[in-house]
């Protein structure tokens, strides 16, 4: 089950098209209308909708479509059912509507045409409506146990990529699984400051696994991902305690975060595993060992504790060329 929906102006033409003597099979549903062609049906809407003249889309053109392998579940009472429950979710009890079915072609499906304003001359928000009616289609697919559009797009993708390489989605469960492992294990056995640090991230690079910071467009770390046989998994998925700000305190090195610029606020939620000695606390000097000697062990690492992030040139580059479009602009404009 999939719907769409969107709000359009050719309100005459849409009503015209579904209520089509030829392609007409059953109106499923009619609610708050007397008439029953299109033009009596037009007429009925305009009277509520010809108040409010900003809006230009006065309609709502809504499809709902039917699995193929589901239209033998879907009497018409079903199919009304199914089209008053996804009014309902919609917010569109109190507008004018019709809801029918065409007999001119193999895949059921459902057409619907309501008066975007409401009785009380209310508008009806449009916001990102198609997502709205996707979704709500989705949960009463769930409800009623039809088949779900998205589980469907799943399953092919699914299928092809696992045609494409059999040995994928294991691959990365597999090595999912030895980061894990090996990650917690050695975290573990730690022992806390700068050296505990430097030697985690030591045995990890001897096992093969490299951490690997995540940047965003100013060049600033944010995250952490682990890198492992060609596969690059986010912090996240391997555990909570080797965040960006959790694996620092899980060695004692909280206050490391001051001199790169990351100041931790407030008090982490991660648990801190028991360490073999006791934490350390961390001078400037101290960080700035910690900067230097990861710099020669792991460099990607290195720069999570650089003091500044430098603006690369083409960055600078691109600035200074905007700058000066916006005053040659500034100029043309005091000619004019």
């Amino acid at each position: 089950m999939i719907a769409k929906c969107k709000a359009i102006a050719h309100g005459r033409k849409a009503l015209e098209y579904i209520l089509k003597e030829g392609k007409l099979k059953n109106v499923v549903r009619s609610h708050q209308l007397a008439g029953r062609g299109a033009q009596e049906i037009y007429e009925e809407m305009t009277m509520v909708s010809r108040f409010n003249s900003r809006c230009k889309n006065k309609f709502l053109r809504i499809e709902i479509g039917i699995a193929p392998t589901d239209e033998k579940k879907m009497s018409l009472s079903n199919l009304q059912s199914v089209v008053d429950d996804f009014v309902e979710q919609m917010g569109l009890n109190e507008h004018q509507l019709i809801a029918v079915t065409h007999k001119d072609t193999d895949n059921l499906h459902v057409h619907i045409i309501a008066n975007r304003m409401d009785i009380n001359g209310a508008v009806y928000d449009t916001t990102f409506v198609s997502n709205k009616a996707s979704r709500i289609a989705e949960e009463l697919a769930r409800k009623y146990g039809l088949t779900v559009a998205n589980d469907v797009a799943q399953r092919k993708r699914e299928q092809k990529r696992q045609h494409e390489n059999p040995y994928a989605k294991n691959s990365r469960q597999e090595v999912k699984k030895y980061i894990q492992q090996s990650a917690y294990r050695l975290l573990s056995e730690r022992t806390n400051g700068e050296k505990g640090m430097l030697q985690f991230i030591d045995k990890l690079s001897k096992l093969g696994i490299a951490i690997i910071p995540a940047r965003n467009k100013q060049d600033k770390v944010y995250g952490l991902r682990f890198e492992c046989n060609g596969e690059t998994l986010k912090s996240s998925e391997i555990g909570r305690e080797f965040g960006y700000r959790s694996l620092f305190i899980q060695f004692g090195l909280q206050d490391v975060m001051k001199f790169s610029g990351n100041e931790i606020k407030g008090k982490s939620a991660v648990p801190i595993l028991s360490p073999n000695t006791n934490n350390q606390t961390v001078t400037e000097s101290l960080a700035n060992t910690v900067a230097s000697t990861i710099d020669n062990a792991v460099e990607a690492v290195a720069n999570t504790f650089t003091t500044e992030s430098a603006i690369s040139s083409e960055i600078a580059e691109a600035q200074w060329q905007r700058k000066l479009r916006f005053q040659a602009k500034k100029k043309r404009g005091r000619r004019m």
